[in-house]
């Protein structure tokens, strides 16, 4: 689901992998047509490659999924919750 808006994108995943996880996210950004300006991955374990400093390092691959999303799509900026 997007936080703070009306628009409900809802699949079922039986399973919890990065690959699985940036495939659900890019379907919904097919479907809505466009990224949102801000991505917030919440508890998302599977994206979180480290914790430096108390900040969340993604992985090389969710920062390759962002870079290339940000390209097809928008400007959008990718963030993680701890």
């Amino acid at each position: 689901m997007l936080a703070w808006s009306r628009v409900r994108f809802m699949r079922f995943a039986d399973n919890e992998r990065a690959e699985t996880t940036m495939a659900m996210l890019a379907g919904c950004f097919e479907e809505l047509g466009g990224v949102p300006k801000v991505v917030l991955a919440d508890r998302m374990g599977c994206l979180k490659g480290a914790v430096v400093a108390n900040k969340v390092i993604p992985t090389a691959d969710y920062v390759r999924f962002a870079a290339l999303s940000c390209v097809r799509f928008s400007s959008a900026r990718y963030s993680g919750c701890r």
